[in-house]
Order: structure tokens, then C-alpha cells, then sequence
């Protein structure tokens, strides 16, 4: 999340072997030390034509929850990249390399799907700028804080709240790496992808009980 730079406008022939590549070196990472429902880490797939996007779509309207993150340029807020996790996929979706991202609206906008989201108000901002509206929002960030208090030491940034609640460390490394760039890094695709993959099991964390 926040803003960043990158994405492709043409895509690459490489950069599906990449990220199943990086998707392997974060298990450990995610897993270590996390009770989850699954430790096993989801498919990763770069959408950056249309075939791939409708069934992207396609995926994502038969859900229930979605973990949803976006990287954007940075000090801009242009949108690069928006990721959304399910169960046994994360779509990676490439948004400098179609004209129209429109046809994501049913999955942002239905209220059936549950979006979950790291400060929610950010990808409104962003999504809403580039013409879509969320729906079916739950903000892990607002329920850490009603949950653990608004002052507690260490705030609730998305690194503090996963290590606290799953006892998991993210690599916030790429964060402010260039997010405009083609091809993207493997660790730029591995980063974006568990920046959203870390919101399901956070969701269960803050419902569960």
C-alpha cells in the first residue's frame, strides 16, 4: 500500500515465472509463527491482458472476501497496481497496461463481497480517482483500533498490526519503490501480493468470536 510507483505497459514474458518464483520465498515469511486456516501460499497471476482480466473477474464475483491493497506513484496518486487476494489466488492486476478498468466494478462495488482493507480511506481515494467506488468495506485498520485501542504502543500501521495479531514480520522494503517501472522486481511482486494475502487472515483474527 501507499504510494508508490509501477506496473507495465507492455506485459512481460518473464513475469509470471518471476512471481511464482517469489511467491515460494515467502512462506517461511508468511507462515512463521501464524495460526491461520491455510499455510499454504496462493497461485499468483499478473493480469495484464484481457483474457486474464475477465477471469480475474470471473474469480473474484464468485467470493465472499477479497483482500485488497494498490500501490500508486509516488507523492501521486496514480494507480499502478491494485492487488486482491483470495483463498487460493492473488490477482496482481496491471493497471497502467488497460485503457479501462471498468469492468472491476461489480467485484469493488458489490456489497455481497467483502473487501478487506489496511486504512480503507486510502483506496478510496485512489480507486475512486481512477473512477471506481468500494462497497462492502471491511478496514482492518479501524477494527485494530477499536479492537486494541486508538494509543496503543506502536500504532496500527499494517507491518505493526500483522506481527501483533499473527506474529508475522513484513519486509516493508518495497514500499516506496518504484511502482511505474516494467518489468516489475520479483520482490516488488512478492511484496505486493502478501500486502494483500496477509489481509485474509487478518479478517478472521478481528471477526473471530
Amino acid at each position: 500500500m501507499t504510494l508508490s510507483v509501477a506496473v507495465m505497459k507492455r506485459p512481460c514474458p518473464s513475469l509470471f515465472s518471476d512471481i511464482r518464483g517469489a511467491s515460494e520465498t515467502t512462506t517461511s515469511t508468511l507462515t512463521g509463527g501464524l495460526s491461520v486456516k491455510s499455510t499454504t501460499i496462493p497461485a499468483r497471476t499478473v493480469v495484464a491482458n484481457v483474457s486474464t482480466l475477465e477471469r480475474c473477474v470471473s474469480r473474484l464475483m464468485s467470493a465472499s472476501r477479497i483482500g485488497l491493497d494498490v500501490e500508486t506513484e509516488l507523492y501521486r496518486p496514480n494507480l499502478c497496481l491494485i492487488q486482491m487476494a483470495v483463498e487460493s489466488e492473488t490477482f496482481l492486476v496491471d493497471a497502467l497496461a488497460f485503457s479501462s478498468l471498468a469492468v472491476l466494478r461489480p467485484v469493488l462495488e458489490s456489497p455481497r463481497i467483502t473487501k478487506v482493507i489496511h486504512n480503507a480511506s486510502f483506496e478510496r481515494r485512489i480507486l475512486g480517482h481512477a473512477g471506481m467506488a468500494l462497497d462492502g468495506v471491511f478496514d482492518t485498520l479501524t477494527a485494530s483500533r477499536r479492537q486494541r485501542g486508538f494509543r496503543i504502543d506502536g500504532g496500527h500501521g499494517l507491518a505493526v498490526v500483522c506481527e501483533r495479531e499473527l506474529g508475522i514480520t513484513l519486509n516493508k522494503d518495497c514500499q516506496c519503490s518504484n511502482w511505474r517501472q516494467r518489468p516489475l522486481s520479483p520482490r516488488q511482486l512478492s511484496y505486493a501480493a502478501l500486502d494483500a494475502e496477509v489481509l485474509l487472515p487478518l479478517h478472521d483474527r478481528f471477526t473471530a468470536g
